[in-house]
């Protein structure tokens, strides 16, 4: 259970949510991560969801929360934003109000959490984490740099015209589509 302090410092994030401008679900290897870019103060930054990546990782939310309220830098930058979930593993979907970092520091936190320290059935997958999860974040809302397939580009650069107008079609009919939902 989560401690008295730390569950009222959960709610007043809460109550000070920040509202994302731009949602998208970014692919990392067969993880699929949700960033969002907010604007506060007139700065955008892109966020992400602790809790997903917790589980993710297979290590306790809770524990890291604490870690993160508990560090003099981290404590400053976690905020709750509304993100919108679809239903899946027993969870409901719809708009939820999550703890989140800001990309800029997701280094900071992963890098905390000891890989000899996890489970051994995680061990790779934080280190895999921490060696090139927030490249491919960072780089969710430049266009075209959603997954972590590096050789992409050369596909698309040998793909006969056909081919990449198809996938350019495709392309904008999932925009669409995402905008509709």
């Amino acid at each position: 259970m989560v401690s008295g302090k730390l569950e009222q410092e959960l709610n007043e994030m809460t109550d000070k949510a920040l509202a994302p401008i731009e949602q998208k679900q970014v692919l990392f290897y067969d993880d699929e991560i949700t960033a969002v870019l907010v604007e506060e103060g007139g700065q955008r930054e892109v966020y992400i969801s602790l809790r997903q990546l917790c589980d993710l990782l297979g290590v306790s939310y809770q524990g890291q929360i604490r870690r993160i309220t508990d560090d003099p830098v981290l404590s400053k930058q976690v905020k709750g934003v509304n993100i919108t979930f679809t239903p899946s593993g027993g969870r409901g979907g719809g708009s939820q109000t999550t703890t989140c970092l800001p990309v800029d520091y997701l280094n900071g936190w992963l890098f905390g959490i000891n890989a000899r320290r996890v489970k051994e059935e995680v061990r790779e997958r934080l280190i895999l984490y921490q060696e090139n999860c927030y490249k491919v974040l960072a780089e969710a809302f430049r266009e075209g740099q959603l997954t972590t397939d590096t050789d992409f580009d050369d596909l698309l650069k040998q793909a006969s015209s056909d081919v990449v107008e198809a996938y350019q079609i495709a392309q904008a009919i999932m925009k669409l589509a995402r905008n509709q939902i």
